[in-house]
């Protein structure tokens, strides 16, 4: 199905605690889409996250949770972000400071 065609675009920021490394861990949060659309209301929603490996030694964050507040709420999010898909940034996932910011594939869905 998918999200309404003036639903497509946004800014997304969560903040969370727990301890996520490149390869693993666990997390808590909320955070905060605030669409592009006018007279929309941001989405704001609580979240589970952990980290895993994929087939090839991608690491990918999966959020779940629930949108509590503005559009969409009541309903189940989960996001999967791509951590560190270009080779010199999975290098800095073996840094002390690791992985500060990555860019890369986000799955959005909204049920």
């Amino acid at each position: 199905m998918g999200l309404p065609l003036d639903h497509t675009n946004g800014t997304i920021s969560f903040t969370g605690n727990g301890y996520l490394s490149c390869t693993g861990g666990n997390s808590t949060g909320n955070g905060r889409i605030n669409w592009t659309k006018p007279q929309s209301s941001s989405s704001t929603f609580d979240f589970d996250a952990s980290v895993g490996l994929r087939p090839g030694g991608v690491s990918v964050l999966v959020l779940t949770g629930k949108i509590k507040s503005g559009d969409f709420k009541d309903s189940a999010i989960t996001f999967e972000i791509v951590l560190a898909p270009a080779v010199s940034q999975t290098l800095e996932c073996l840094t002390p400071q690791g992985l500060t910011t990555s860019s890369g594939l986000v799955n959005l869905q909204i049920l």
